[in-house]
């Protein structure tokens, strides 16, 4: 999943919100690390919790950026009940979300 949504708030706070650093309802403490990529500024997270929905154990990893001069935060999050597929991809998401880029809107 990808969002965009305007940016609001303090950068730090506002991307460790996005990345759910202190979602209530993690399993442990979400690994939370810098991830800075052409995008600019980031934050990533991989967070174990159990699904409301589903019952079972689940794990998202979780990347948030501020692009300032375009006044927005992205969001991308990948989520499993297949620990070991996301622990066994976690550099290809990695990769990937290194990969993205934001398009301005032309004039």
């Amino acid at each position: 999943m990808v969002h965009i949504d305007v940016s609001e708030g303090e950068t730090e706070s506002t991307l460790a919100e996005l990345v759910q650093k202190n979602t209530p309802g993690a399993l442990q403490e979400p690994e939370v690390s810098d991830f800075d990529t052409e995008l600019g500024r980031g934050m990533r997270s991989v967070r174990y919790f159990v699904s409301p929905k589903a019952g079972e154990i689940c794990c998202s990893v979780n990347y948030a950026w501020r692009i300032e001069s375009l006044g927005i935060d992205v969001v991308l999050r990948t989520i499993s009940d297949n620990i070991g597929w996301i622990t066994a991809n976690t550099d290809e998401f990695d990769t990937f979300a290194r990969s993205l880029s934001v398009l301005a809107p032309q004039d």
